[in-house]
């Protein structure tokens, strides 16, 4: 269940933000759900809001990415393994630099210090949301803030 915000809700940015929630549950007899939002998205991604349904089975796990990659491994903006406790998360995704060397080979970019430098993940198409190892009645409510 995707919808907009309103114009003047900007996260202190230029542009506004779009907010994605959507809801999965598992099946009886399943362990895992999916959902799709149903509308586009373009922009980067500010802020992710977890909020863990009546029971989440120990070790359950959330994955988010943009639909429709043409990679073998989607670029996961989330990827979220659910603890003991099952209190609401609120994350905001960042993604380390890489160099792209002549022969394929990638090394992160950091700081002096050591630490990487990091880039908000950009999205352009719709969103895609998978729960796993998941045990039937368990339920997630996600919220994925866009902005562009």
């Amino acid at each position: 269940m995707g919808y907009d915000t309103p114009t003047n809700a900007s996260f202190g940015g230029q542009y506004p933000v779009r907010v994605n929630e959507e809801t999965l549950t598992v099946a009886t007899g399943a362990t895992t759900a999916t959902a799709t939002s149903r509308q586009k998205y373009k922009g980067t991604i500010e802020k992710v809001e977890i909020i863990p349904g009546t029971q989440m089975a120990t070790s359950a796990t959330l994955k988010a990415y943009e639909a429709n990659t043409d990679m073998t491994t989607p670029d996961y903006f989330l990827n979220y393994t659910f603890p003991e406790s099952e209190a609401q998360v609120s994350m905001y995704p960042l993604k380390p630099c890489v160099n792209v060397a002549g022969n394929n080979t990638t090394t992160t970019v950091s700081y002096a210090d050591g630490y990487p430098i990091c880039t908000k993940f950009v999205v352009c198409d719709t969103l895609k949301y998978d729960l796993a190892s998941a045990v039937a009645g368990d339920s997630v409510t996600i919220r994925t803030y866009v902005r562009g």
